[in-house]
């Protein structure tokens, strides 16, 4: 008797069919990985963020620097104006009795800067471009008159030691942190001689009483927050390929996309 020859199996699925499976795969694929990438770099900017603020980057001086002391002031609502004429007779606030240097007790500069240390420190001393944290107090040498005090606003002062009046950076930069200082300001070293007129900031001859509370070194902080930084993207990064990562197909799939019998086999 003759064998009948087989017929050739149809596939499952047809090739158009195959196409568009392929296709809609391949979609999908590309969409997860393109919401993982665009979920990373969200994370990588919120983090740097955090960085910035956390760490204290010391950048600000990047965007146009810290404001030379007695800004504040110049700004000040009239309320604040007002409360720092009349703490002129405060204790606390009152002028010291020496509003120009003394002849005796005070270490002056050839450039006329004269300073006194109140209290000795132990810390590190600043150079050109750290930043300072600094509470101070300010008044005209002429009348008296408190011009400028991070006490009244109960915020020490930031600025970046290169950028405050010549008279502070050639001071702070042989101060220790903890030490308190009396500063005696020429107006050449200030903001200018006095011009007769009340006016911010100030013209003319200042006494100033300085308290170096930190310093901040700018490289120190960029190396310290992009260190952070990268640290807790690394730890996102496990954590989402971790929980998003796409199971692997077995190895013997039962459910295959289609099937093929080749002539003459079972």
């Amino acid at each position: 008797s003759s064998r009948a020859a087989p017929s050739p199996a149809q596939p499952a699925a047809s090739a158009p069919s195959l196409a568009k499976r392929s296709a809609e795969s391949m979609a999908a694929t590309a969409q997860r990985r393109g919401c993982r990438g665009l979920l990373l770099i969200s994370a990588a900017a919120a983090l740097a963020v955090v960085a910035w603020q956390e760490c204290d980057l010391g950048l600000g001086w990047v965007f146009g620097g810290a404001r030379a002391p007695a800004a504040h002031s110049a700004s000040a609502p009239a309320n604040v104006r007002g409360s720092l004429t009349s703490m002129r007779i405060a204790g606390r606030f009152a002028a010291p009795l020496n509003l120009y240097p003394p002849a005796f007790g005070a270490t002056k500069a050839d450039n006329g800067l004269a300073w006194e240390v109140l209290k000795q420190g132990d810390g590190r001393k600043p150079g050109l471009q750290s930043e300072v944290l600094v509470h101070y107090k300010g008044w005209r040498s002429k009348d008296g008159e408190l011009f400028d005090s991070s006490y009244v606003r109960n915020e020490p002062g930031r600025f970046k030691v290169s950028q405050v009046i010549p008279g502070w950076t050639q001071c702070l930069i042989d101060m220790q942190v903890g030490e308190s200082r009396r500063l005696w300001v020429p107006g050449d070293l200030g903001y200018g001689k006095d011009t007769g007129r009340l006016e911010m900031p100030p013209t003319g001859d200042l006494v100033y009483e300085l308290e170096l509370i930190k310093v901040d070194d700018v490289g120190d902080n960029i190396v310290q927050g992009f260190g952070v930084a990268a640290a807790a993207l690394v730890v996102l990064t496990l954590l989402v390929t971790t929980f998003s990562q796409e199971p692997e197909r077995a190895e013997y799939e039962v459910n295959r996309p289609f099937s093929i019998k080749v002539w003459g086999r079972d």
